[in-house]
Parts: C-alpha cells; sequence; structure tokens
C-alpha cells in the first residue's frame, strides 16, 4: 500500500520536495503513505459506528487532505480535481500494479 501512494501521489509529493507545502515529520508521512490518514478524510456512513466506512483504497485521495495537499488544494481535490499521477509510461497506477516488482 505505501508504494502505491508513493506512485499516486508523486507530483505532490514532488511538490512538497520543492517546498510549495508544508514539511511533514515522519509519522505524518507514515500516516499519509499508508491509509490511515486517508480513512480519517472519508466520511462515515453511520457516524455511531467507528467501524463503519465506504473508504475505497483504490481512489483513497478523491476527499481531499489538507494535511498532504494543503487547504486550498485540498478543497479542489473534494470538488472533483484529480491529483493522481501516473506511472512513466503514462499509464493510470493500478494496486495490483504497484506491486509489480518489473514497474
Amino acid at each position: 500500500m505505501y508504494y502505491y501512494h508513493l506512485l499516486v501521489l508523486w507530483k505532490e509529493i514532488s511538490s512538497c520536495a520543492k517546498g510549495n507545502l508544508q514539511g511533514l515529520m515522519t509519522e505524518e508521512w507514515r500516516s499519509i503513505l499508508g491509509n490511515t490518514y486517508w480513512k480519517s478524510m472519508w466520511p462515515r456512513p453511520n457516524p455511531g459506528d467507528v467501524g463503519s466506512s465506504n473508504f475505497d483504497p483504490a481512489q483513497f485521495w478523491i476527499k481531499g487532505g489538507p494535511l498532504f495537499f494543503g487547504d486550498k488544494s485540498s478543497a479542489k481535490v473534494a470538488s472533483g480535481l484529480d491529483m493522481s499521477s501516473v506511472l512513466f509510461c503514462h499509464f493510470e497506477v493500478e494496486i495490483d500494479v504497484a506491486d509489480d516488482i518489473e514497474v
């Protein structure tokens, strides 16, 4: 999952490295590259049930995330702007492709 998130968010991660977004601490990066942070951005279908979720791991970023994208970009992402990166071969990143060592 970590490598999949890295590939999908590559453009934005590069932007972070150039100083265009705030710096993040190790724990913040860990939650962003895993599902922890993204799951917290998704609304719960049943707010009283902590275990309920409609989270989609294949499109984890679509509800935005101000910690990673910043406030303005996060609002754009949540309203439909696709921030996902593509592979160098111009194909979309897929979960099963990210696990392929040939890629």
